[in-house]
Parts: C-alpha cells; structure tokens; sequence
C-alpha cells in the first residue's frame, strides 16, 4: 500500500516518461509543494537546505527507493517499469493533484538542472545558504549569520507530527549547533529518528547528534501511565530522584552548551509538557544558574 505522496511521485515520474536527473526531480516536487500545494495547506514534502538547495530525505532516501525496490520504477534514469500496476496506483489520486503535477512538469518538467537550479536558489534563496557551488552568495539568508541567532540558548524539540525533513529545518532555522538525543531508548518506527540513522542525517546537515540516554525515562516507570495525573506523579519521581542522579550528564551538557552555545534536548511528543523534556530542560537551566534562556520548538 502507497501514501498519497508516493503515489503523486509515481504520477510525475509517468507525467515525465523519464527522468534523468535527481537534482532535476527533486527540484520539480519543490516546487510543487512550495507554488502549488503549501498555498493550499496540503504539501506532500518538507524540505530543509541540503548541498545543492532543497532537499527531502523522505522524497529520495525513502519513497523513491520504495518504488524502484517494488519493480515500479527503474533505478536512475527514473522510469516506469510496471506500466499496469502504475495506472492502477495513479487512478486513485484525486483530480486536483494530477492538474497540479502537469502544471508543474509543463512550467518546470523540461527545463535544463541549471537552469531550474538558477530559478530555485534566486526565488527561494534560504533554501540555497548550504549551496557548495556559490554560498556565499547566500550569506545573508543563513540563520547561522543572523544576530538574533547567536545568543546561547537551550531549546528542546519533539519530532512527533513532523517528518524527518522539517524536523531538520527546524533545527537549521533555529541555528541549533548540537541535537541531544535523550530518550532513553533511540528507536522509533517513523522513519529517519533510530538514532543510528539520525545521527546520520543531522551530521549531514553540519549539526552535531549527541545521545545520552541515562537522561532518558526507563521503560519499567512508563507502565500504566493513563492520565494527567499519573504523567504528574512520573514527572515529580523524575526531577526529583533520577536527575539528581545524573549530575555527570548536567555537567556534560554545561561543557557542551559552553562550547556550541546553541544546543537542542530532543525526545517524541509534540508537547514538551507531556514529555521528561520538559522537566530535564528546566533542571539543566537551573543547573546552569539561569543564565541561558530556554525555548520549546
């Protein structure tokens, strides 16, 4: 069974008949999603500054090698193989999707890499600050440069409801120098976060991946948690038992943060009140005498 963005992938390659160029997909869907589907609330990717402009681990790492892995499609160049199977697919997106998909193989779809490159990187140049070609052009779109990102500051982030990409952007547009891993075990079935594999992908990004699972929640104290109440009474064991445990992991955290000035403690939930995240990110301030600020992201 497809997602709908996979099977919007499979149309535009059928659209295409072939396509030659990963930077020249990539681009394509893009653009798809930024001029015709974030308009409308409903893009299928996220992308995050990568080194040749916009980039989607999701849209390359995972969705194409799922249709090349299933015989659908042909390994670069990109095209169709089970022309059956693909119609079947393609027949059940909605209309307004495929009208989507020929607008932008018709404006974009046959452009040369360079010049697409050119028209991307000039309209959106943000996407364009980790270009290797010509970055300095791009100098003053990278939050990295900007003033208002450079005080030291603790930040936590959840990546439930995000895919891998936008939790990369978050992380870049916040100008986070080092991501702290502490959930006490780093294994998930969303794609992208086992931390083996995250690792992978935030070191690609220049960010720096960093696990400490002792500050983390062991599993034997998650059980029967079925309300606000038990989420309260785990919270208070946390502060008050286990971290005054783990002055070794605060004093690391101290070096680090002194160090990279920017640092990021991440875990699941969407909100950091529902999550040890939380309380761990307020103790580390305290740890740290107030003096960093604190943001939830």
């Amino acid at each position: 069974m497809l997602l709908n963005r996979q099977k919007a992938l499979l149309n535009y390659i059928s659209i295409s008949g072939e396509i030659k160029s990963k930077t020249l997909l990539v681009k394509a869907l893009f653009l798809l999603c930024e001029e015709e589907l974030r308009p409308r609330g409903c893009p299928l990717y996220d992308f995050f500054p990568y080194k040749y402009g916009p980039f989607s681990f999701s849209l390359m790492k995972c969705d194409i090698q799922k249709l090349i892995k299933e015989g659908i499609i042909s390994d670069l160049p990109y095209r169709i193989l089970d022309k059956r199977r693909a119609n079947e697919i393609i027949g059940g997106l909605d209309g307004v999707m495929s009208s989507a998909l020929e607008r932008i193989h018709n404006t974009y779809g046959k452009m040369s890499v360079a010049k697409i490159k050119d028209y991307v990187y000039a309209r959106y140049p943000y996407f364009a600050i980790h270009n290797e070609n010509n970055p300095e052009a791009y100098l003053p779109h990278d939050p990295a440069n900007s003033p208002l990102l450079q005080e030291a500051r603790i930040f936590t982030i959840g990546y439930e409801g995000r895919s891998l990409d936008a939790f990369l952007n978050t992380l870049i547009a916040n100008n986070i120098k080092t991501l702290v891993d502490i959930r006490n075990n780093p294994v998930s079935m969303k794609y992208g976060f086992t931390g083996r594999l995250l690792k992978h992908y935030v070191e690609e990004t220049g960010i720096k991946y960093i696990s400490i699972p002792e500050l983390g929640i062991e599993s034997r104290h998650r059980k029967n948690l079925d309300n606000q109440d038990d989420y309260i009474t785990l919270f208070k064991i946390y502060e008050s038992k286990i971290l005054p445990q783990r002055k070794d992991k605060m004093a690391r955290l101290k070096n680090l943060i002194t160090q990279e000035k920017r640092l990021a403690l991440m875990c699941f939930e969407k909100d950091e009140r529902m999550c040890h995240r939380g309380i761990a990110s307020r103790y580390f301030q305290n740890w740290c005498d107030n003096k960093y600020g604190l943001s939830h992201i």
